[in-house]
């Protein structure tokens, strides 16, 4: 956190504390000085500069000059900086303008590392100084960064004198003592000037002992107390910051939010506080899910703050460049992050320019660019922050690049040695891939393990390099065959997510073995119980199983997937539906078809929900619940009519539906229903058989009645319906039945 040395810096209208404007005529002078409070130096540079062309009074000439210097300072122009100073000191009207003007001027040499003269400068006007006030020399030692100096003259009681040893205490690290001076003025009491100043300081030292909360909690006090004032604007800041230091970034998030909404900060801090937001915006994403809808939502956020800074002050340009680029980064758009890097790269400052080369190399890599990755990380390969993850990505590159691991292999061996468990174990694993291309199969095993035990390697890595771990075992002889391994395999790693590709290919090689496809099955439903490929070895597997074998491991299926259905989605519950249909176990299968209709919407998908209705009635059909099957054919019936869909089950559905109805007693609604079927069904063989079966129970749709006996009629029915009741559907890959 930054912290203004200088004491005026945290005084509401510190500026117009020190230099009595109340009598300055010249309007731009005075908004000026509003505008430098205000850190909006862009604007109070072009008000004094105004001022310094229209005004002939020397103190006016002397304030707009001094306007001019310290706008200029701030926008780092040095030059214009002392020019502006020095003139100001020259036309100065009162001893009182001179001392504070001289005071800017050791704290301006100060901050651009001009010690000695800043030291010369106290020395040349120090009588001058002491003349005028002492705690003015205090103030000037204070700026010249020599708080020992300043301590010998504030030695009294006021105010002033206190808040400049509290000040100088702080800057020699002497917490304990500066926040006993700084409770001094507090003790004082709301009416003191210094009051909130000396708060804010307060959780400076707080903050400068490690005491975080602390510090974020006396902020956050001093902003609600002056709530509307410059002094809260940047204790509600320095409260956000802390908070986000301590990686509790939504209450950053939140109050950075208000002190937008509320204050709409201008200058350098409406800057850092929109580069506070996105960062803390940034670091709650990074802890998300990478496929989260939200992450990327304020990921978008974050960059969309960073788009909104214009004119940034010229030693934050850095920041936002790398945080610009993070956005893109995070989201897997690797060419426009490297592009930002490459653009931070022209211009970047001391203290980013490695990381420029080391994000850069990073996200060229990522990329596809790898000769770009490979120049841009070997800038930083003997830097000790970047030295050991520079020497891997330099690894891989070399290996995407020419396919030879001979010179990818130093660098990755090198990477091993990193104090970083990631990049640890990206080097072993990589190292472990190397050898299992050659076919070195003991050094790849010895490579993996070590990838493993470095406890780096994300959930699905880690899943990976286990999987390859112990498949090279098994090629190296460890198991005696292939269902021993799978076997082995689950029982020791039944979290993995190659679980049910290892018991697959197991099911593959054994499916002519009744005991073994058992066993793998048993052991699929144990670890992937909601995992379609599951379901479909279970289906593939009825040549071999009795019906209540596969009945009972579709039963624990359903018993798991109905705890979290939305999880499996309809389709997964229709498959399951028609393998207890296969086997004749229509209560469970009408259960599962119940729960996939469930999860359908009818206006998004009628063909569906038509067909599981369809489905639902034969099963109530086949436990000769004919009033429910009834009730569903209608269902059924009424989305073909509504929506003009005639599936390829249509004669099915529409000779089902009347029969039913004439079964239950409902014969003119039987009439009606045909009529409309009739009407629905295309011309063709079906259309014919369906009037035929019609009439054949006594329904007329061509408008007259077809006597036929009882016997005739049962006759027809029963062979048209013959082979319907039970009918097994092969699961296709859609998910969906075919009736």
């Amino acid at each position: 956190m930054k912290v203004l040395i200088l004491l005026i810096g945290f005084i509401p209208n510190s500026f117009t504390h020190f230099f009595d404007i109340r009598n300055v005529p010249n309007q731009h002078i005075v908004k000026g000085f509003e505008y430098l409070n205000m850190e909006n130096y862009s604007d109070a540079f072009t008000e004094f500069a105004t001022a310094s062309r229209l005004v002939n009074d020397d103190r006016e000439r002397s304030l707009a000059a001094f306007g001019l210097g310290i706008a200029s300072f701030y926008l780092r122009d040095t030059s214009f900086c002392f020019t502006n100073l020095q003139e100001a000191l020259k036309l100065a009207a009162t001893p009182s303008d001179s001392a504070q003007i001289i005071s800017w001027l050791v704290y301006v040499y100060q901050e651009f590392g001009l010690s000695d003269k800043a030291v010369r400068t106290i020395q040349k006007f120090r009588d001058y100084l002491w003349l005028e006030d002492s705690k003015v020399l205090a103030l000037a030692y204070l700026n010249a960064g020599m708080p020992d100096s300043a301590l010998k003259y504030a030695s009294g009681d006021s105010e002033d004198e206190i808040y400049i040893r509290g000040f100088a205490f702080f800057l020699m690290q002497r917490y304990d003592d500066a926040r006993s001076e700084f409770q001094k003025i507090v003790d004082i009491g709301i009416n003191s000037y210094l009051y909130p100043h000396a708060i804010y300081m307060i959780g400076e030292c707080f903050y400068r002992e490690g005491r975080v909360m602390d510090a974020a909690q006396t902020f956050e006090k001093l902003a609600y107390i002056y709530t509307g004032s410059p002094i809260s604007e940047k204790a509600i800041y320095a409260s956000a910051y802390a908070y986000y230091e301590l990686g509790m970034y939504p209450k950053a998030d939140s109050l950075l939010e208000a002190l937008i909404e509320w204050y709409r900060p201008k200058g350098r801090l409406g800057v850092e506080v929109k580069l506070l937001r996105a960062v803390s915006i940034m670091r709650q994403a990074e802890k998300m899910a990478w496929d989260s809808p939200h992450r990327r939502k304020l990921i978008f956020k974050a960059r969309k703050l960073l788009d909104d800074i214009t004119d940034p002050p010229y030693d934050l340009e850095d920041d936002i460049v790398l945080e610009k680029a993070r956005t893109h980064y995070a989201l897997w758009e690797h060419d426009a992050a490297l592009n930002l890097y490459l653009k931070g790269l022209e211009f970047g400052k001391s203290e980013h320019i490695y990381e420029f080369y080391f994000e850069g190399g990073r996200a060229a890599y990522y990329a596809g660019k790898y000769e770009t990755s490979i120049r841009l990380l070997s800038y930083v390969l003997e830097h000790e922050k970047y030295s050991f993850s520079s020497s891997y990505y330099i690894g891989v590159s070399l290996y995407a690049l020419t396919g030879s691991g001979d010179t990818a292999l130093p660098y990755l061996r090198y990477a091993t040695a990193s104090p970083k468990s990631r990049i640890k174990a990206l080097a072993f694993k990589n190292i472990g891939d190397i050898f299992l291309a050659k076919g070195m199969t003991d050094s790849a095993i010895v490579a993996y393990q070590n990838a493993i035990r470095s406890n780096g390697l994300t959930a699905s890595e880690r899943d990976e390099t286990i999987y390859r771990l112990e498949t090279l075992k098994f090629t190296r002889g460890d198991y005696p065959n292939y269902y021993e391994f799978a076997v082995s395999f689950v029982n020791n790693h039944g979290n993995n997510r190659f679980c049910i590709n290892v018991l697959k290919d197991a099911f593959e090689a054994y499916r002519s073995d009744p005991t073994a496809v058992e066993s793998l099955l048993m052991l699929s439903t144990r670890i992937a119980p909601t995992d379609t490929a599951t379901l479909r070895m279970i289906l593939e597997s009825k040549p071999l199983l009795p019906a209540y074998k596969i009945a009972d491991l579709a039963d624990t299926v359903l018993h798991y997937a109905s705890k979290h259905p939305k999880r499996c989605g309809a389709d997964f519950f229709v498959q399951l539906g028609d393998i207890f249909d296969l086997v004749h176990v229509n209560n469970l299968a009408d259960s599962s078809y119940r729960i996939a209709l469930s999860m359908v919407d009818l206006e998004s998908d009628p063909e569906l929900t038509m067909q599981l209705y369809y489905m639902i009635a034969r099963e109530r059909w086949a436990m000769s619940d004919f009033e429910g099957a009834s009730q569903a054919f209608r269902y059924a019936f009424e989305i073909s009519t509504n929506y003009g869909i005639v599936p390829n089950y249509a004669y099915d559905l529409y000779s089902f539906y009347v029969w039913s109805l004439v079964r239950t007693g409902h014969h003119a609604e039987a009439e009606s229903v045909a009529h409309q079927a009739v009407r629905l069904m295309p011309e063709g063989e079906l259309r014919i058989k369906l009037i035929n079966f019609y009439e054949s129970i006594g329904i007329s749709v061509m408008g007259e009645s077809v006597t036929s006996s009882s016997e005739q009629a049962s006759a027809f029915v029963e062979d048209s319906l013959r082979g319907l009741k039970f009918r097994g559907v092969q699961l296709p890959d859609s998910g969906r039945t075919s009736p």
